[in-house]
């Protein structure tokens, strides 16, 4: 997670990499996009060592039934 306090903006990623392994133990193939969690500190390896495989951007289009994008997500918190 990437957070910007000053600006109230934090950006989530939302595929952790304990969830790959959920995934694919029963089975699933889990594609991941280079670089995907580099805003939640996770890196590549992360993914692949959970069992991932991580492509870029143009296979996971072109090699996935199922595709989980989150195109922007902000969350604003206004402190008073």
């Amino acid at each position: 997670m990437e957070t910007n306090k000053s600006r109230g903006i934090y950006i989530y990623i939302y595929i952790y990499v304990q969830s790959v392994s959920k995934l694919t133990k029963p089975g699933f193939k889990v594609v991941v996009e280079k670089e995907a969690g580099l805003n939640a500190h996770f890196s590549d390896a992360d993914y692949e060592a959970a069992g991932a495989s991580v492509v870029s951007s143009d296979d996971v289009w072109k090699n996935s039934d199922i595709v989980m994008k989150v195109i922007f997500t902000i969350v604003l918190i206004y402190y008073l």
